[in-house]
């Protein structure tokens, strides 16, 4: 599940603004602080309770600004690996719907809470692709 077709030109300056709008929300990279079991022990938030909804958070991550998709697994439909200000934090579609995955619980709520509000400011900029779709 992944765009087929090439962006029109009108909407790139959408996926500049949503790239924006994400802020300090980054594709994962080499530089991005995980825990070696962090994809199997990662725990729903309950920030991620307020995301969007799944379709419009993967239009926007994957489709629109070409985050890593980690596919498919027994309970999960897909996941998005993200880079918050250098930690790595999980946005997931499972089997209880859409989600911000965390390392530590304790510790990464507030920043769950933040990763959310720049996901909901960057989908709601994401409109016209989404529309366009």
């Amino acid at each position: 599940m992944s765009l087929k077709q090439p962006l029109p030109a009108e909407l790139e300056s959408v996926r500049d603004a949503a790239r924006r709008a994400l802020g300090p929300v980054l594709p994962v990279s080499d530089a991005t602080n995980a825990a070696k079991d962090f994809l199997f022990e990662a725990r729903r938030s309950e920030a991620g309770r307020d995301l969007p909804p799944y379709y419009l958070v993967y239009f926007l991550l994957v489709d629109l600004l070409g985050f890593q998709n980690l596919g498919k697994s027994e309970k999960i439909s897909w996941s998005v690996p993200i880079d918050y200000l250098g930690r790595a934090f999980l946005i997931e579609h499972r089997k209880f719907g859409v989600g911000v995955f965390v390392p530590d619980l304790d510790k990464d709520e507030e920043a769950a809470r933040e990763v959310v509000i720049y996901i909901k400011k960057a989908v709601k900029i994401a409109r016209p692709f989404s529309d366009w779709l």
